[in-house]
C-alpha cells in the first residue's frame, strides 16, 4: 500500500482492464481483485502493481483512493418487544 499526504493511491482501470484482471494470478495464491471507489472507478491496490509481471498494469496511473461510505446497518430499538 503506497501512502501519500493526499492518501492511499491505487492504480485506476478502465472497465475493460478490469474485465482481463478478474481472476488473474498475479502472485502464488494472489488474484486480482479490482473494487470500484466511491466514484465508481475501478482500482486495484499498488501491491497488485508492484507485484505482477504484466507491464500495462505497471504503467496505470495511480489515484487517491476514496472508500464508498460503509452502510448503514438498522439498529435494534431499545424498547422491548411485546
Amino acid at each position: 500500500m503506497e501512502i501519500t499526504n493526499t492518501g492511499i493511491l491505487v492504480g485506476l482501470l478502465t472497465e475493460e482492464q478490469k474485465n482481463q484482471l478478474v481472476g488473474q494470478q498475479y502472485a502464488p495464491d494472489s488474484y486480482f481483485n479490482p473494487i470500484q471507489d466511491e466514484n465508481n472507478n475501478w482500482i486495484i491496490s499498488t501491491e497488485e502493481i508492484q507485484i505482477t509481471d504484466i507491464q500495462w498494469v505497471k504503467g496505470l496511473e495511480l489515484i487517491t483512493y476514496e472508500p464508498k461510505p460503509l452502510p448503514i446497518q438498522p439498529t435494534q430499538s431499545s424498547q422491548p418487544t411485546i
